[in-house]
């Protein structure tokens, strides 16, 4: 059995899920959640739970599970009895990619974000169907899929809100966008670009892109529905942002384009090379 402990917001339960989810593959065990932290009501309400949203092949793991994941005094007992019941906790050391946590087996308790594309890559098919949403589109979001269809889309994302106010944030500035606009530019004819913020009248007011469609009808409640606008534009500028990450990733597009900022976080000096897949543009 594999268990994945889950926090953070959206973009951050898709890599631990995804990373997860590989490793039950592997394995041809059972993935089972951690949800406790969304218990924390307070928690919930900042980083809500969303992966029941989508298609996934995963349950929460019950008490008994991880009690034994967890060890202590029940969990010693229980094993002694059942060695085979044993798990091992793999950790996220830094950022960079742990091979030993993509090659784990028998039961495994993971505890960290694991974003990297290297701990599920070879799993890629069944990860990005299990990352298709349960519902489908209301009204204006299929409308936007249709013009999405007709165009040389490119989703933008820009990501401010508790970025300007959280310490060790980078916030990408207008050069990047404009420069990363450039880049699109020379290779795609006639891109339209699609523009996504948790800033929305900071964006209008800043971003120089035309033509430009600037999305905000779902709204912060469903950003699911931001991301599946995002995974089916042909090409992706996005932020430091491990959402917007997984709209360009999601994306199928064969001759897709992908634009990343170079600088992930405050601190220059903090590598982020394991972050942004290597056919990836960084500026």
């Amino acid at each position: 059995m594999i268990i994945v402990r889950l926090r953070g917001g959206l973009g951050n339960q898709l890599f631990e899920y995804a990373c997860g989810r590989a490793l039950s593959l592997r394995n041809g065990a059972p993935l089972k959640l951690d949800l406790t932290g969304y218990r924390d009501r307070s928690y919930a309400e900042r980083r809500p739970y969303l992966l029941d949203r989508f298609r996934i092949a995963a349950s929460e793991a019950g008490a008994l599970e991880m009690k034994l994941a967890h060890g202590g005094r029940i969990a010693r007992a229980l094993t002694a009895l059942a060695p085979s019941r044993r798990f091992r906790t793999f950790s996220e050391e830094a950022l960079h990619f742990q091979p030993e946590v993509a090659a784990a087996r028998g039961n495994v308790y993971l505890l960290g974000y694991w974003q990297c594309e290297r701990y599920f890559a070879d799993c890629a098919d069944p990860v990005r169907s299990e990352f298709a949403l349960k519902s489908e589109p209301q009204a204006e979001s299929l409308r936007l899929l249709r013009e999405i269809e007709d165009c040389e889309a490119v989703s933008v994302h820009v990501r401010r809100g508790d970025f300007l106010t959280e310490p060790g944030f980078h916030v990408c500035d207008p050069e990047y966008y404009q420069g990363a606009a450039e880049s699109i530019a020379k290779a795609v004819r006639a891109p339209r670009y699609y523009v996504f913020s948790d800033d929305p009248a900071w964006t209008k007011e800043h971003l120089a892109l035309q033509p430009a469609v600037f999305v905000g009808h779902n709204g912060a409640g469903r950003p699911e529905e931001d991301l599946r606008l995002m995974r089916r534009c042909k090409h992706h500028i996005i932020a430091n942002s491990t959402f917007s990450w997984w709209g360009a990733w999601l994306c199928e597009h064969p001759g897709k384009i992908v634009i990343a900022p170079r600088r992930w976080f405050a601190d220059p000096k903090r590598d982020s090379s394991d972050i942004v897949p290597a056919s990836w543009t960084c500026l």
